[in-house]
């Protein structure tokens, strides 16, 4: 079966909070990680969803165009790069409607895929679905369905689903969790793919193939790119933002050899046609004290 492989496309200092004292030059190095996974892919037959930040796509046209010629998806990871619960909802509206034009003006596509920087659609910021909704985003992937110490919505559906809005509806496609003893875990990607030994990758998706559904993979070009500025420090966002980025390209490839993987958009359609029968589960939408 077909899994979905999906690319949030930022820099290297994107990978740390907006708030963190970054010291050093901010030296661009987004080629280097995109270009080893568009070849990776290429490789291994695999087609994906790249979520661009406006600004970078702004920073490199060619290349946003490069990754659409291969057959690629391509959506919105806001234009700022900021959590949304450190925005406003006029704000959120203003910096993903730019992210939407910018991308849209670069592909010629309209961008129906969108992805949360930080995925920070959480219960007080869901009323940033009824704005993607307006903005035609059709399909999201911006709710982790566990609790984690920056964000998440433990409650919320770890499938495929639909989500009403009031400006339509939203198909929410979140990342691969797996329920442990009753301990929901990321199965797999980001910093947890290259933490975890590659088996226990393998075995946590193989578990969702076991099911028929498709397992939700993500990552960044700077995880691909082992020569990226390191920042001294030794806390728990330096641990997580460098660990594993020695393996991380090997694995990946084992990865991509081991299954097959396609873009969000049609990898989710393609299941929910088949799951007709499944009755989406509405999310409690608050409006954030604003008119949508």
């Amino acid at each position: 079966m077909e899994h979905i492989f999906t690319v949030d496309v930022e820099d290297w200092y994107h990978g740390f909070p907006p708030e963190y004292p970054i010291t050093s030059d901010r030296a661009p190095r987004l080629e280097q990680g995109m270009n080893f996974l568009l070849d990776a892919l290429e490789e291994t037959g695999a087609q994906a969803t790249f979520f661009w930040v406006g600004r970078e796509a702004e920073a490199y046209p060619a290349l946003v165009r490069a990754t659409a010629r291969r057959g690629h998806e391509i959506g919105c990871h806001s234009y700022e790069h900021r959590p949304i619960f450190r925005q406003s909802p006029k704000e959120f509206e203003a910096d993903t409607s730019k992210a939407v034009d910018v991308i849209t003006e670069i592909t010629g596509n309209k961008v129906v895929c969108y992805r949360a920087p930080f995925f920070s659609i959480r219960n007080d910021t869901s009323w940033a679905l009824e704005i993607l909704a307006s903005l035609g985003i059709t399909h999201d992937s911006s709710i982790l369905p566990m609790r984690h110490w920056r964000t998440g919505m433990p409650e919320a559906n770890p499938s495929i689903h639909h989500i009403p809005t009031s400006a339509g509806t939203i198909i929410e496609v979140p990342v691969a969790i797996r329920s442990i003893l009753g301990l929901k875990i990321p199965a797999s990607g980001g910093g947890y793919f290259r933490i975890y030994p590659y088996e226990l990758t393998k075995r946590n998706i193989a578990a969702f193939e076991a099911k028929s559904i498709p397992a939700v993979f993500y990552t960044h070009p700077w995880e691909m790119d082992e020569g990226h500025p390191h920042l001294p420090g030794f806390g728990i966002r330096e641990m997580m933002h460098y660990a594993g980025l020695r393996s991380a390209r090997v694995k990946l490839i084992k990865l991509l050899r081991s299954f097959s993987f396609g873009p969000m958009k049609k990898t989710a359609d393609l299941f929910l046609a088949e799951h007709q029968q499944i009755e989406p589960i509405p999310v409690n939408i608050s409006s954030g004290g604003y008119s949508l």
